[in-house]
């Protein structure tokens, strides 16, 4: 499938015989970017434990984020004093072989074929 869009288009492959999504985007019209970034809202009720290779642990619900104060932008302290925040999965992508969510038989992953084309080093 494809999106398109004047900037470019967004193409999804998928095939019956594997198990995946391919993506990768054609740019037309895009001005010079510092990064390029996806996103993808899964459902938490699906997915609801997280996988990096620091982390391999049940995601904090909406009803976690609901009974916590709001301190600074994406983080939240629980009333018991520990804190909830959009980097509690962060991890260095050099260090990933695979990466995602994943619920009971359901999962979405990055997937890291190869490291070749990482800046930085030699």
């Amino acid at each position: 499938m494809v999106f398109t869009a004047n900037e470019g288009d967004f193409h999804c492959v998928i095939n019956k015989d594997l198990a995946g999504a391919y993506q990768y985007f054609v740019n037309r019209a895009l001005p010079i970017l510092g990064e390029f970034r996806t996103l993808f809202r899964l459902d938490n009720t699906t997915f609801f434990t997280g996988k990096t290779a620091l982390k391999d642990t049940l995601l904090p619900t909406l009803a976690d984020i609901a009974d916590s104060t709001k301190v600074q932008d994406e983080t939240w302290q629980r009333p018991g004093g520990t804190y909830i925040t959009k980097y509690d999965f962060a991890d260095f992508v050099r260090g990933q072989d695979y990466y995602g969510v994943y619920g009971s038989g359901y999962g979405s992953w990055y997937i890291v074929p190869g490291k070749d084309d990482y800046n930085g080093n030699q």
